[in-house]
């Protein structure tokens, strides 16, 4: 039996004030859940949450033989994590564009319905554009 797991797969943007590097890197709860679940030995079925022009993330989940069934949206959640000082510990997070505001969860209809338990993995405590959690 497989694991279900629903969620954003997000473009995270990576930024260190003091070093002034900058890069972008493959995130989301739904990749996190899935790449553990596979490394522990589950069956899973993703059902990640972007844009179609942004499919080519989905090349991580696939290279882990996940099995992969879009749903798709207007746009891919887009996170930037801000570390403004030389410690790791202290991230300014936020949400710059957000895929899961306004799904439709039963728009991915078929792949859903697979299921016998469902959990869709959100974007936990940080919901607002302009809010930063430290």
């Amino acid at each position: 039996m497989a694991i279900g797991v629903i969620g954003s797969i997000t473009k995270d943007r990576i930024i260190i004030d003091k070093t002034r590097d900058e890069f972008e890197q493959v995130g989301g709860t739904v990749y996190y859940s899935s790449i553990t679940l596979t490394n522990l030995g589950s069956s899973v079925i993703s059902i990640p949450l972007l844009a179609e022009q942004n499919s080519y993330l989905l090349k991580h989940l696939i290279h882990k033989n996940i099995t992969c069934y879009p749903g798709w949206t207007d746009k891919t959640t887009v996170y930037e994590n801000r570390y403004p000082s030389d410690s790791q510990d202290v991230c300014e997070r936020t949400i710059m564009e957000n895929a899961v505001e306004g799904y439709n969860l039963e728009g991915s209809g078929k792949y859903v319905s697979m299921f016998a338990a469902k959990k869709l993995a959100y974007l936990g405590a940080i919901r607002n554009k302009n809010e930063t959690n430290y």
